[in-house]
């Protein structure tokens, strides 16, 4: 039997430290430096790499007053607060079941904000949180 193709929309986003699930995630990024280098000239060249290092991931979805402002207010007041969080995100078969183990990040909340206020305009609030990642497993 083949694996089914994983379409975007099959991906539950969660953030452990913050209740309710994400419609969105930037994909998490990660790479190191690798630089080549030799001893001598006669000498054959050698790779030296650095650690894993993340992009920031940003994490979206819809405001919901009660709960996301109170989000909000708590980065204002103690921006430590959600230190250590870690974001899942798990595959989703056709049947809505967990596939595997959920890819996770672990890291500390840079920002969080509420989409901009227009009085002129229909489109939905959003709240978008941007998490500083330490390390991925």
């Amino acid at each position: 039997m083949t694996t089914p193709l994983l379409t975007k929309d099959r991906t539950l986003i969660g953030f452990d430290k913050m209740p309710g699930d994400w419609d969105t995630c930037s994909d998490p990024s990660f790479g190191r430096e690798v630089s080549t280098m030799r001893r001598s000239a006669d000498a054959a060249a050698e790779t030296v790499s650095g650690r894993i290092t993340y992009e920031d991931i940003t994490l979206t979805r819809f405001w919901d007053s009660t709960r996301d402002s109170a989000i909000v207010r708590q980065v204002k007041i103690n921006p430590g607060f959600y230190d250590g969080g870690t974001i899942s995100l798990t595959d989703l078969g056709m049947d809505g079941v967990p596939m595997g183990a959920p890819d996770t990040y672990t890291g500390s909340v840079k920002n969080a904000q509420r989409t901009g206020s227009d009085s002129n305009s229909n489109d939905p609030s959003k709240l978008t949180v941007v998490v500083t990642i330490a390390r991925g497993a």
